[in-house]
């Protein structure tokens, strides 16, 4: 019998004392819930700082291509650049037109 006995306290779990120092389950778990949401915070935060940053770029961008578009020396020249274009592809499909016939 004094065999079985050591067998059955073999098998039971040791029991811990707690002292103040230690942290239990659930304050730990409390802690990093809280570090956990302050760290998402902070991205949060540092993601609406990208997108307002970008935001304002593209908008620096937008305006100075309006500024270009308001110019009439800009739309002039894009003008002037699309006839020369039109006016060279012209003349080339002429030339390979009276080359192939």
């Amino acid at each position: 019998m004094s065999g079985q006995l050591s067998n059955h306290t073999q098998h039971e779990p040791k029991k811990r004392s707690m002292t103040q120092s230690e942290p239990t389950t659930l304050t730990t778990r409390l802690a990093e819930d809280s570090e956990a949401q302050e760290r998402a915070k902070r991205i949060n935060r540092l993601n609406q700082q990208i997108i307002e940053k970008s935001l304002e770029r593209h908008l620096a961008e937008l305006e100075m291509v309006d500024g270009w578009l308001a110019s009439p020396l800009a739309v002039g020249g894009l003008g002037v650049i699309a006839a020369v274009t039109l006016v060279s592809l012209g003349a080339l499909f002429t030339k390979f037109v009276i080359l192939t016939h």
